[in-house]
């Protein structure tokens, strides 16, 4: 059995070093057969071919190259985008089916093109992060069967001017789109006419001009005139889109501007960096789509409502987190059902990866980012509308698992016959005695949220399902309710039950009679409640009794069982029914009681509070008061006394027994706080006192770089700065990174910042600090810290690892840089090869002493002689350990 499991541990492992080696991407553009075609007329499909791994997907994104520079910058329209999944290509724009070809080469045609004459740039992502790209020029049909012009004319702008727009016919997808002049003029060709269709008009930085998506209706044939009345935009925001270290992403994404009702008025598409919409004096929704990106990491939803003035721009930043590393996987399919895919996901927190299942060895590769967390989820995913639903009667076991990045999850496909876990048990008194009457019997399922419900027959119940982690309760209420019988709480962990596969479990459910009570008796300031306060009484065995007193009575009565030596644990729940502001409970907050014990609580006004207002700073425009949340600390303790909210108008109010405190804002994703003066954070005892506070906009990221020194020596580190002046004065910031961090960002507001370089031991940066100026108009700024050496020799520094890390640029187009470490002296070898496993050229040999080092390869073959356009494959080879990495060459 042992040398089965190692031979088959060995066959996956040459699989995943395979996997992760598969080829790049290809993309190339078809025009009726021939492939050596770089233009083709409007009205000619054709038809794209492109290479992913087999049983995965591919992004496709078709993008009007205004500029020609075969790269999406700004004011680049993208016309349409899907993800092709085994041929199945998932999109209601431009593409039809798809077909799947060997080796996972995908074949999809693009119907007609009508768009306006230019350059249309394809470009293919495959699962792996690699990417190609196509392109093809469209030329004016030479007899069109429909023409039609018109003009855009611009409220407020006296034509010519600079404003060139492009015109759009939605039919419901783009169907033609025309380029307008500097006098507002267009003329567009269509293959057929004499619908309604809807128009969509955008400047030259894809601004949507209003009104916009208004409906007209197409002529027969023939030309015909349209005058577009447009206004201009009353407001703008700008997205920045970067990665976790602040830098620009390699690969498009989108996202969408809705209005509240979440209809899509304003369909702004961006590129690589930046989005630019126009939106009127209204508030909106900016929302990320998740399902446009392949192989990234990202928010799962994503959205922010914007106020707009009608006067001031808008911006904000979104940070996407791009893999780092790859959590494997191997589904264990009947032989029956192989050539299909199935859908995975990976997910830690909001953040998330699906891929599918390879079709013919049922391998699963989930790129994730191990800096958002060290551990994540795994389970076959049923929910989202991509998923392949598993053959009749069967299911995929386990659904969930927990595994670290790098590691290896196992699935399987078994039927439900194999499947199926039975649950039985009975509800019994405390002296194992049946209950009379018919109890309901609820079974959740700890992962999904499904339930299952069954009512018992003489004391029993019944459960036959799918394996799983479930948690078992009965019909019980406990609030404002007199129970002949108390039952344990149904958050306990003693009633989670895991279901294995085939499990047959056996579980007895006791319930305890209500013999005796617990009261209380509530003074609030000399009277009876003024509110509905929930009272909880928790037991170790019991579970816990909940009930609601009375706003016309003092009293208060917990039914409890008396048939066990430990106490309840009685409390007042202020995180369902907080006190009033100013009031506070005399004595401990929780008391430990027997039954028949009486409580008395008494609720109170403080003696003494803490008041105040926070404003904006001057300068920083802010369309409406942001409600914050501030806390109270003890300074005896350093304690948090209590947590406020400030008001509509900015003010707040806290009450507090005799001490000393001070008022701290919650840390704010969007605003920054600073006192006005030094005194205003403490607060003395026996004083009513007032605290004001202003904040600020972040409005601006800090790009923070780190050169000079290897990442290997760079520990985990603090990076600090102070606005204004220091605080208690001014702003604050504090990050700590990972070891091995040399670049990162962090936002910051407008103000004179003092920022200091991290101390990195046996290093001296160069400058120790420095002071920047960031004004309400800056939004990126870029900071360098260079170090050099000054500490302990190279020999005492800490071990360097075996590694080769990712080239740069990538992709390159004169030359690219590598860089590598070793942790040994001995020979080193760096070849460069194509994809053919030929070898291209050979840039080091040669005995090298432990270390980082770097090496650069002009894209040139030992002859010489330039390479063509292809990716090629770095290879690294010291004391006979290998390392091999890929890079994309673009001529």
């Amino acid at each position: 059995m042992n040398i089965l499991k190692s031979f088959f541990i060995s066959i996956l492992l040459v699989i995943i070093i395979a996997f992760r080696a598969s080829p790049t991407s290809y993309c190339q553009i078809i025009v009726e057969g021939d492939t050596s075609l770089t233009y083709c007329s409007q009205g000619t499909a054709i038809t794209v071919k492109a290479d992913c791994i087999v049983g995965s997907s591919c992004l496709l994104y078709f993008i009007s190259d205004r500029d020609s520079s075969l790269t999406l910058n700004e004011g680049d329209h993208v016309l349409g985008n899907t993800l092709v999944l085994d041929g199945d290509t998932l999109s209601e724009e431009f593409f039809i089916d798809s077909i799947s070809g060997p080796d996972g080469q995908i074949l999809f045609q693009i119907p007609m093109i009508w768009i306006a004459p230019g350059r249309i740039l394809i470009t293919v992502t495959d699962q792996d992060l690699s990417q190609s790209s196509d392109w093809i020029d469209i030329l004016s049909h030479p007899d069109p069967p429909i023409t039609i012009s018109g003009i855009i004319s611009v409220e407020g702008l006296t034509p010519p001017n600079p404003l060139l727009a492009e015109v759009f016919i939605i039919a419901p997808q783009i169907l033609s789109s025309a380029t307008s002049d500097t006098f507002g003029q267009w003329s567009m060709n269509i293959p057929y006419g004499g619908f309604e269709v809807t128009f969509e008009v955008r400047d030259q930085k894809n601004y949507l001009i209003p009104p916009g998506d208004f409906v007209y209706t197409l002529p027969e044939s023939s030309l015909y005139g349209m005058s577009i009345p447009m206004t201009l935009p009353d407001a703008s925001i700008e997205v920045l889109v970067a990665d976790q270290y602040g830098e620009p992403l390699e690969y498009p994404v989108i996202l969408e501007l809705c209005n509240l009702e979440w209809e899509d008025v304003h369909r702004s598409y961006m590129g690589y960096e930046r989005l630019y919409g126009a939106l009127e004096s209204t508030p909106y929704l900016l929302q990320f789509d998740e399902e446009t990106n392949a192989g990234l990491l990202f928010p799962f939803l994503y959205h922010d409502t914007l106020e707009f003035d009608g006067i001031h721009s808008l911006y904000r930043d979104i940070t996407v987190f791009t893999p780092n590393e790859l959590i494997y996987g191997f589904l264990e399919i009947p032989d029956s059902f192989y050539s299909r895919g199935y859908y995975f996901k990976a997910q830690a927190g909001n953040y998330y990866a699906s891929v599918i299942s390879n079709v013919l060895t049922g391998e699963i590769r989930f790129p994730v980012n191990s800096e958002l967390a060290d551990s994540y989820w795994v389970f076959y995913d049923t929910l989202t509308g991509r998923s392949f639903p598993p053959p009749e009667d069967y299911i995929v076991y386990p659904q969930l698992q927990k595994t670290a990045p790098g590691d290896t999850v196992f699935f399987r496909m078994v039927s439900y016959e194999e499947a199926l876990a039975t649950l039985t048990g009975r509800i019994t008194d405390q002296y194992s005695a049946i209950l009379p009457g018919d109890l309901t019997i609820y079974l959740g399922n700890y992962y999904t949220g499904s339930s299952f419900i069954d009512t018992t027959s003489s004391g029993y119940y019944h459960f036959s399902l799918l394996p799983g982690k479930y948690r078992l309760s009965s019909s019980y209420d406990m609030v404002d309710y007199d129970p002949p019988y108390l039952y344990p709480n149904y958050f306990s962990p003693f009633f989670e039950i895991n279901l294995g596969l085939a499990d047959s479990t056996n579980f007895d459910f006791p319930c305890f009679l209500t013999n005796d009570t617990i009261f209380l008796w509530i003074d609030q300031d000399g009277g009876y409640p003024s509110q509905r306060y929930k009272f909880r009484a928790s037991h170790f065995i019991m579970g816990t009794m909940i009930r609601h007193c009375s706003t016309s009575s003092n009293w208060v009565y917990l039914p409890v069982a008396d048939d066990f030596e430990q106490p309840y644990n009685v409390y007042l729940a202020e995180e369902d029914t907080p006190l009033p502001e100013g009031l506070f409970t005399e004595g401990e907050a929780r008391w430990n009681a027997f039954p028949g014990d009486t409580i008395f609580l008494h609720i109170t006004p403080y003696e003494y509070y803490i008041s105040g207002i926070v404003t904006r700073d001057l300068g920083d425009y802010i369309s409406e008061q942001p409600i914050f949340q501030l806390l109270s600390i003890d300074l005896s303790d350093l304690s948090i006394f209590d947590t406020v909210m400030t008001r509509s108008d900015g003010s707040y109010y806290s009450s507090v027994p005799t001490g000393l405190y001070r008022i701290q804002s919650l840390p704010n994703e969007q605003f920054m706080f600073k006192p006005f003066y030094i005194d205003s954070l403490v607060i003395f005892y026996t004083h009513n006192t007032n605290n004001n506070f202003t904040f600020n906009l972040r409005s601006c990221s800090l790009l923070v770089e780190l050169s000079g020194i290897p990442p290997d020596s760079i520990p985990l580190y603090v990076f600090k700065g102070s606005g204004d002046s220091l605080f208690p004065h001014g702003y604050i910031i504090e990050k700590t990174l990972p070891p091995g961090t040399t670049n990162f960002g962090i936002s910051i507001c407008d103000a004179v910042w003092t920022l200091h370089a991290p101390h990195i031991r046996h290093y001296t940066p160069e400058p120790t600090e420095t002071t920047i100026l960031i004004e309400e108009e800056t939004f990126r700024v870029l900071v360098n810290f260079h170090y050099s050496f000054t500490g302990i020799s190279a020999e005492q520094k800490t071990p360097f690892r075996f590694s080769l890390r990712a080239n740069y640029p990538d992709p390159f187009n004169t030359s690219t840089t590598i860089e590598y470490s070793l942790d040994n002296p001995g020979m080193v070898t760096i070849q460069i090869f194509d994809l053919s496993g030929a070898l291209v050229n050979t840039l080091l040999e040669q005995k090298l002493k432990p270390g980082s080092y770097s090496i650069k390869w002009n894209g040139k073959d030992q002859k010489n002689q330039e390479c063509g356009s292809s990716v090629y494959l770095i290879r690294l080879v010291h004391l006979n350990r290998v390392k091999i990495d890929k890079m994309l060459l673009i001529k």
